[in-house]
């Protein structure tokens, strides 16, 4: 007597579309662990650049301050004009009793070229900072002509950056020379976050011209 075997049939092709399925979802998820890994690359890039760019932003603002410490500085910026006529750009006063004048300049809460003197201290954000960036002060613009060079290393610095130097009374009354509160803001692209530092700094009043930074921290956003 002939037996009949049955043997299965249609099983090949949706054993092989299930095998290229999960060889396609394989393939997916390593490209997009990898476009996250590059992208993580990417901003860890970003954030380094803008940080080293605000590092160099406040030694740029330090230069910038020492410079109205010289008395035989003849720009307008680093000397104390006279208060005859009331002069009509900031200027970086020498002492306390020059910040009344360069508040006769600028309107409260303002600032220009990077210069401020507020008439209390203000705790703003990260994100507050980079809505003032046109009245900063851009790196190299009141410095040394050696900065155009740092700026072709670091775009950064050419592009998305700018310091506010904003001028205190000591709370010592005893204390002549002036407080400076700097402010250094570093952006990598538009769509990345700023990377804000401040600091505090000094003129020495032992010193012809010089100064000290008495202590800085970063700005959250």
């Amino acid at each position: 007597m002939k037996s009949w075997r049955t043997h299965p049939r249609g099983w090949a092709l949706p054993t092989v579309m299930a095998v290229l399925g999960l060889t396609a979802l394989s393939a997916l998820s390593l490209t997009r662990g990898l476009w996250l890994h590059a992208s993580l690359l990417r901003s860890d890039g970003d954030e380094w650049r803008a940080r080293l760019a605000a590092e160099a932003l406040l030694r740029d603002a330090e230069q910038d301050l020492q410079a109205s410490t010289n008395l035989n500085s003849q720009d307008t910026r680093h000397s104390t004009p006279g208060t005859d006529p009331t002069p009509l750009r900031p200027f970086i006063p020498q002492k306390t009793s020059s910040l009344a004048l360069l508040q006769t300049v600028l309107a409260p809460g303002l600032c220009m070229e990077g210069i401020c003197a507020p008439l209390a201290l203000e705790q703003a954000t990260a994100t507050q900072w980079l809505q003032r960036f046109n009245t900063g002060a851009r790196y190299g613009q009141f410095t040394r002509n050696g900065a155009i060079w740092d700026s072709r290393i670091n775009p950064v610095l050419a592009d998305r950056s700018a310091y506010w130097l904003e001028a205190f009374a000591s709370a010592d009354a005893t204390q002549t020379m002036l407080l400076w509160r700097i402010t250094a803001l570093a952006q990598a692209t538009p769509q990345s976050s700023p990377i804000v530092l401040q600091a505090w700094w000094q003129a020495a009043t032992d010193a012809p011209s010089g100064g000290r930074r008495l202590s800085w921290h970063e700005v959250l956003p």
